[in-house]
């Protein structure tokens, strides 16, 4: 699928979102609510949840109800995502579902994850398909000019919707066109902005600021412990599955993701968001952290592989040999391992972790976590150079720059295969 096939289905899932949304509360309401953010009808969050539901899980049409879960959970994860950055961004809280029950943090809630998963079900089975040979009928040429103006006039309201939400309605001024031929558009969507917004901002929350924030390095759950929970997470994650393999295959063997250091970026990953979803609900019952985990973890892995072999053509593990798995990218046994991690982690290691992070004085944990974000940084990129590269190599294409002459001298194709022991091609 190509880029402009994505954009398409983004924009085209943005304005039917905004459909079903506004349509759900009209009936609520019995009157009109524009429920997008923006002051045109696209909600942008379904713009992103249906096109990557099609994409991610796309493979589990022949497992219906596994597809449902998958969407239900993604559909939970991509409103928690986007109540978080929208709160990041205004610092303001869009939406709350604390009045319900079965809900997380207001921001995601059992009955939201349910109609979202359906929706995303009958998406990727049924609608997709037949979006993608539509947009397939339109000539290239006509598709770029379209994808350009619609992002434009998209970005043009998304900038004077912030300007507003923050209390800058100068700011508007600022921004309005020179051009004749643009100054109605842009009067007519200032008034949309605004009318929207005053609409909007009873129920919008602002979040107070935590008058400790400051004082205290990566107090509460802010970027730079989330950052360390990941470095964490990716640590321990590698050396858990490389004490696991031992133990069950009896030798050793490299569980690592990139090629400096043993860190599994997929535990990392998982962990942080893990982390970000549950710290608030650590108190629960280790029935609920359980039964979470298995779904978020089962779940997390299945997304992690897809992505890897269409990122890297590659795959790097196969569960095929075990009972109870979906496709060799995921398997009972593991998630029931993904469970017991979440009720370890939350329980245990976690108020341990976040305690020792929050002692480190702030200048030196600013510094440290620069520092480590750019090692990783560019540890993953000479990864990902390195796989291609090797790609490359099987191909007999030889080296044809300085950086692809060094790769192949510090990382030759017997270090990969150390490295990733279990990597085979996707036809293998």
């Amino acid at each position: 699928m190509q880029i402009r096939e994505i954009i398409g289905l983004f924009i085209i899932y943005s304005f039917i979102g905004w459909i079903v949304e506004c349509s759900v509360h009209a009936v609520k309401k019995r009157k009109f609510v524009n429920r997008g953010v923006l002051g045109g009808p696209a909600c942008c969050m379904y713009g992103v949840y249906f096109p990557v539901a099609y994409i991610f899980f796309g493979g589990l049409v022949k497992h219906l109800v596994f597809l449902y879960i998958a969407c239900c959970i993604l559909f939970g994860i991509t409103e928690i995502l986007a109540a978080k950055f929208l709160e990041l961004l205004y610092h303001r809280r869009w939406w709350d579902y604390s009045s319900r029950r079965f809900q997380i943090d207001g921001l995601t809630s059992l009955y939201s994850c349910l109609g979202g998963g359906l929706l995303g079900f009958c998406s990727v089975f049924w609608i997709t398909d037949d979006f993608l040979w539509l947009i397939r009928q339109i000539p290239p040429f006509i598709q770029q000019i379209l994808i350009v103006v619609i992002l434009l006039i998209m970005l043009v309201d998304a900038v004077r919707t912030y300007c507003y939400v923050k209390g800058l309605p100068q700011r508007l001024q600022r921004t309005e066109p020179v051009h004749n031929q643009l100054l109605r558009f842009s009067n007519w969507l200032s008034g949309v902005t605004i009318r929207r917004v005053e609409k909007l901002i009873p129920t919008v929350k602002k979040e107070p600021k935590d008058p400790n924030s400051k004082k205290i390095f990566a107090h509460g759950m802010n970027p730079y412990k989330l950052f360390w929970l990941f470095f964490i997470g990716a640590f321990l994650g590698d050396l858990i599955e490389t004490c696991f393999c031992r133990i069950s295959i009896g030798y050793w063997m490299s569980r690592s993701s990139v090629v400096w250091g043993p860190f599994s970026l997929v535990w990392g990953v998982g962990v942080l968001g893990a982390t970000a979803i549950l710290h608030n609900y650590r108190d629960r019952s280790n029935h609920f952290i359980f039964w979470f985990g298995i779904f978020f973890g089962g779940f997390f892995e299945y997304f992690c592989s897809v992505f890897t072999e269409r990122m890297f053509g590659r795959v790097f593990w196969d569960y095929r040999h075990l009972p109870l798995n979906l496709g060799g990218r995921i398997n009972l046994l593991f998630c029931l391992f993904w469970g017991i991690a979440a009720i370890i982690w939350l329980k245990g290691l976690y108020p341990l972790f976040s305690d020792l992070i929050e002692r480190i004085p702030v200048k030196l944990g600013k510094a440290l976590t620069f520092l480590a974000l750019g090692f990783l940084v560019v540890n993953i990129g000479v990864t990902s150079l390195a796989l291609g590269r090797y790609e490359e190599r099987s191909k007999n294409i030889p080296p044809k720059t300085f950086v692809a002459e060094w790769l192949d001298k510090t990382c030759p194709d017997e270090k990969l295969r150390e490295l990733y022991p279990t990597m085979t091609t996707m036809n293998d």
